[in-house]
């Protein structure tokens, strides 16, 4: 079964876990702060307290080259640029990150990020799209 880990739990992150996990997915969760790994351990295979940014501790967790992972650390562009660049050295074939900004963006694809995502522009375009066009807005929202 393939496996998703998701690092740094904050509200994008945990989020994410919850969904992944209500839809059946093996999911580990890592985060530093122990309230927040607290927060998901119910909706997470496992959910683990660990620096994400620690290339031994990410070793030592067990990631998988299979794994998905997706790194949730908002602002904090050193932790994820560390983060990514290590998973790509562990030859991590799928890195998923969320960043703020188009600046950040480019950064960590020259790192070796598979997907770079930015929610709230995600989001607004999607919410732009449907005020413009209320039709493609679906019933589900």
């Amino acid at each position: 079964m393939k496996r998703i880990v998701v690092i740094g739990l904050g509200i994008f992150g945990i989020n994410l876990v919850k969904q992944l996990h209500e839809n059946g997915l093996d999911v580990l969760a890592v985060d530093k702060r122990k309230e927040a790994v607290q927060e998901v351990k119910d909706f997470a295979t496992k959910a683990i307290v660990a620096d994400g940014t620690d290339r031994n501790v990410m070793e030592a967790i067990g990631l998988r080259e299979e794994d998905t992972v997706v790194i949730s650390f908002g602002e904090d562009l050193a932790a994820s640029t560390l983060a990514t660049l290590h998973l790509k050295q562990m030859k991590v074939q799928k890195i998923i990150v969320k960043a703020p900004n188009d600046e950040h963006k480019l950064i960590l694809e020259k790192v070796g990020a598979t997907d770079v995502i930015i929610p709230e522009k995600e989001m607004a375009n999607k919410i732009a799209k449907s005020l413009i066009s209320p039709m493609s807005w679906t019933t589900s929202h």
